[in-house]
């Protein structure tokens, strides 16, 4: 379609799909989109002003729609004027890809943290603004920035592991690269822990842990102007998220001075529309609810014209002219780059007696179920459709480099394993998570939870509708095991774990792959193979990334964005089945180092087929009173054989501090290429802002005056890592 202007705004295809190619945007002759913003809403009626804050689709039609759709949601409109030429907020979802049939699949969130590469997340964003748009789509709900504060949480696939700095420089990074072409959505404002309690939990935390570890990816996101802000469906300290003025007024609005839109997310997040209103819910997705009718017959100009103001200036600002096509989904450079990801992402836990790379064998047995069966991870709402993916199996017999006897068996007997295995040179042994066992979960008894949270039917075919709702969504329908949600435990399957003794018994140079997006307690087997990988769900080109590491192509680089404990037990107890969920201070690798647990693998952690030393660590200040920052110089050297990447690592500790703060927390990192018996010098900048702490007396994030330790490693608990002290003084 080619771009035409209209009253000098934006001209989008009316319907849900996009056409062939897409023309649209207001190019960089519109000098001032806030004065442009503002004329504009001047001109609007009050019937407009409210079309910017829901959708033309009734509630019950959009539900059917929604019920019926066979592949994927469809993408849904809301806050659209098309009379005006402004397309809306069209949804659409995907952490790991968008959902639509031929998009790019990349690893799931969690993996690409393991990358600890900001820079290759803003690509990956980029592509995904690219395939939204070209698919008609304008709004990408993409950004998660929830932390991973308990391991048997069945989303953490799609969050960016326990580390609010990761979390914030990787959710930041996505929303960069998707507002190159789309709006970018960051969720779920701001704090839960159970999947399968997301519609009844009670969410309590304290101000500390809320302001110090919870709200500071958020924060970071909205510093670098992300587009929108997407409430949770949980309670927080006994109020509905997205009815929860302390959060969306007082926190995000007035202390951080917040300007984009806050919508509720995709469905059932309202139970009194009045309050959600007053909270600052500008937007409600992802068609006509709750809020409706309410908006309707409100008599209150300037709250209206403020959210329809939110609602606009974001598709000005992000909406830019372009050339879109559906042709380009998951083109060849996508998935290029779904392959380095996959690549940067993998985990090297073990590698003893240089059991890897495979480049000096002539036979291999491949053992497992998930060896041969592609595994993109969660199968809910982020479900996604590439034209092809590679299966490891498939990709060792493609594209090893050297001629191989590949002997796969599904590894379901374990007799036949053991013969496979004692005949070859190596063993690959696939052991882990398929999707149904984590990931989204839809309650069976969903139409009850949420009765409340749905307008009445109007007519006969909303009833028609509801009927069917509530049919398909109640109690009568038993739960599976494969319904999703969060894990019953951490450990891998009994079945799983005979299989690495089977193979171990009759082949020493034994591989476990291990398969999953949250951790995996590997304590109970880890000492019998040679080498672990932690492969995750590593998207589309998996196979082909993980046969790469395999024969030596590629020199593994990804760290862990979590510690790993050695026990289940070494883990805070799980709620389940309570009313509420209380979140404390200190979680993951913080807890751990606290309570003096020793990990199985610190946080951080990754191994490489080379060796890297850290030298000449030194600090400076920047001298910028605006936006003081500490400067750490150092030295990175590759001491070993293979060119490789090192993700250098820098942490905070204050020893004497008048209140208690975590023994280690990261603050800065940075991932640098090293060739080969070379050095890079690395700068890392670490805003003097990340080490503050909050005063719960004065509802501030406050500088501590006092002496400081900056440890930089390899890892958390690197014992060859550099320290420096230094103090901060008139800290204020």
């Amino acid at each position: 379609m080619t771009g035409e202007r209209q009253n000098s705004v934006i001209v989008e295809p009316s319907e849900h799909e996009a056409p062939e190619r897409v023309a649209d945007g207001f190019g960089p002759h519109v000098p001032n989109l806030e004065h442009f913003a503002r004329e504009l809403l001047q001109s609007l009626d009050d019937s407009e002003k409210l079309a910017l804050r829901s959708s033309g689709l009734p509630f019950w039609a959009g539900l059917q729609e929604m019920l019926s759709a066979s592949r994927g949601p469809p993408v849904f409109q809301a806050g659209a004027l098309p009379d005006r030429n402004i397309p809306g907020l069209r949804y659409i979802a995907g952490p790991k890809g968008i959902t639509a049939k031929g998009a790019t699949t990349f690893p799931v969130p969690i993996a690409r943290a393991a990358t600890f590469d900001s820079d290759l997340e803003e690509r990956i964003g980029a592509v995904m603004g690219y395939e939204a748009r070209a698919c008609g789509a304008t709004f990408v709900s993409s950004v998660c920035l929830n932390l991973l504060y308990h391991p048997r949480w069945g989303m953490a696939q799609e969050s960016y592991g326990e580390d609010p700095i990761v979390t914030g420089e990787m959710g930041s990074a996505l929303a960069r690269g998707i507002q190159k072409h789309a709006m970018a959505c960051g969720r779920y404002f701001t704090v839960g822990i159970r999947e399968r309690a997301k519609f009844t939990g009670d969410t309590i935390i304290g101000r500390r842990a809320l302001h110090e570890i919870h709200l500071l990816p958020f924060r970071m996101a909205v510093e670098d102007n992300i587009a929108a802000v997407m409430c949770g469906y949980n309670r927080v300290n006994g109020t509905l998220s997205s009815q929860n003025s302390m959060l969306l007024e007082h926190i995000l609005r007035e202390h951080w001075g917040y300007q984009g839109m806050v919508v509720t997310p995709f469905l059932f997040a309202i139970e009194d529309a009045h309050e959600a209103i007053a909270a600052g819910v500008d937007v409600e997705l992802p068609f006509q609810g709750m809020m409706h009718s309410v908006l309707q017959g409100m008599n209150d100009p300037h709250s209206q014209e403020r959210s329809a103001s939110r609602a606009l200036l974001p598709q000005l600002k992000h909406l830019g002219r372009g050339q879109y096509s559906r042709k380009e989904l998951g083109n060849s450079a996508a998935r290029k780059l779904a392959q380095e990801a996959a690549e940067k992402s993998l985990v090297l836990l073990k590698n003893e007696g240089d059991a890897l790379p495979l480049d000096d064998i002539s036979s291999l047995a491949v053992i497992g179920v998930m060896a041969g069966e592609p595994n993109l991870g969660d199968s809910g709402s982020s479900a996604t459709f590439p034209e092809r993916t590679i299966s490891a199996l498939k990709a060792m017999k493609r594209n090893f480099s050297h001629q191989l006897n590949i002997m796969h068996t599904r590894g379901t007997d374990l007799a036949d394993a053991s013969k496979i295995a004692g005949l070859a040179d190596a063993a690959v042994v696939f052991v882990g998570l398929a999707k149904g066992e984590e990931g989204e979960h839809v309650p069976h008894n969903l139409y009850e939870l949420v009765e409340t949270r749905i307008p009445s039917p109007e007519t006969t075919e909303d009833a028609r509708t509801a009927q069917a709702f509530q049919k398909l969504y109640s109690d009568k329908r038993k739960p599976t095991k494969l319904d999703g949600g969060d894990r019953d435990h951490l450990r891998l399957s009994l079945h799983d774990r005979r299989l690495i003794e089977a193979v171990c018994a009759v082949n020493a140079r034994c591989i476990v792959v291990v398969v999953g997006g949250g951790p995996i307690v590997t304590g109970d087997w880890q000492d019998l193979p040679q080498a672990i990988i932690l492969n995750w769900y590593s998207g589309q080109e998996g196979g082909i990334a993980l046969t790469r590491l395999l024969q030596g192509l590629v020199n593994p680089s990804g760290r862990l964005p979590f510690a790993l404990a050695r026990r289940e037990e070494d883990y805070p107890e799980y709620p389940q089945n309570t009313p509420r969920d209380f979140i404390e201070l200190w979680h993951g690798y913080r807890r751990m180092d606290r309570e003096g647990i020793i990990p199985a693998f610190p946080f951080g952690f990754g191994l490489s087929f080379t060796q890297y030393r850290y030298s000449e660590l030194s600090i400076r200040h920047n001298g910028e009173p605006e936006t003081p920052v500490l400067l750490a110089d150092l030295m990175v050297e590759n001491t070993g054989l293979m060119d490789g990447e090192s993700v250098v690592q820098a942490y905070v500790h204050t020893p004497h501090s008048g209140i208690e703060r975590p023994p280690r927390e990261l603050k800065a990192f940075q991932r640098v290429a090293v060739k080969a018996g070379e050095k890079q010098k690395v700068t890392l900048t670490i805003p003097l802002s990340r080490l503050a702490y909050y005063c719960e007396q004065s509802d501030r994030l406050l500088l501590e005056p006092a002496t400081y330790e900056l440890f930089v490693g390899q890892h958390s608990h690197d014992p060859d890592g550099l320290m420096v002290p230094f103090t901060l003084s008139d800290a204020g």
